[in-house]
């Protein structure tokens, strides 16, 4: 049981981590979301946030080997998943 919470940690991390690749710009951001992300305005915005998942990434795969962490990120991972149907429905 002690080895779940931090496997979970680390899909959430592998997961948060799939948008990093929108840093590269346009065409990657296309290619992650399957629609053209318009003007330089929106490319900053969706380059700004696969930096912000990365560092989610980063914080709930270090958080997988310390345990006094694993609570908050766990949180962390928790409330930026929800966040997004949360969006979506209002």
């Amino acid at each position: 049981m002690r080895h779940v919470v931090p496997g979970v940690l680390l899909i959430i991390a592998a997961i948060h981590a799939l948008p990093l690749a929108g840093v590269l710009g346009g065409e990657s951001l296309v290619r992650l979301y399957g629609v053209d992300a318009g003007g330089p305005e929106a490319q900053i915005l969706l380059r700004h946030r696969a930096v912000l998942f990365g560092i989610l990434a980063g914080v709930l795969t270090y958080a997988a080997f310390r345990a006094e962490l694993q609570r908050l990120a766990l949180l962390a991972g928790l409330l930026s998943a929800s966040s997004r149907p949360w969006f979506a429905r209002t």
